[in-house]
């Protein structure tokens, strides 16, 4: 016979991993929009469907339990970061021009 619990305490560990699941739906939901927008919608399903199966292959190798934390994107190299902001710049004024607007380079002073 299973040990019985207060309904609180259970209730508790039940809303506490409900709201992992809302965190960890929201952040779905929020790249599916980020690719949808880049891709269309269909390849958008199957782009988090390939990140989904990609982490549950490495959590069964691995034989580990998921764990959001383990992605640090304050890790990143300065280089890194530095690369990944000149490529967005670059894209938002080709984005701006493409609508006419005339970008006019900031004048370096020394």
């Amino acid at each position: 016979m299973a040990e019985s619990t207060p309904n609180n305490s259970t209730g508790n560990a039940y809303k506490e991993d409900l709201e992992e699941i809302k965190g960890a739906l929201e952040k779905i939901w929020q790249l599916q929009r980020y690719t949808q927008k880049r891709r269309g919608h269909k390849r958008a399903i199957i782009a988090i469907a390939r990140m989904m199966l990609t982490c549950l292959f490495h959590m069964f190798s691995k034989q580990e339990v998921f764990n959001p934390a383990d992605t640090d994107y304050s890790a990143i190299p300065e280089e890194m970061y530095q690369k990944f902001q000149e490529q967005y710049d670059k894209n938002a004024i080709k984005r701006l021009e493409k609508r006419g607007f005339t970008i006019i380079p900031p004048v370096a002073t020394a």
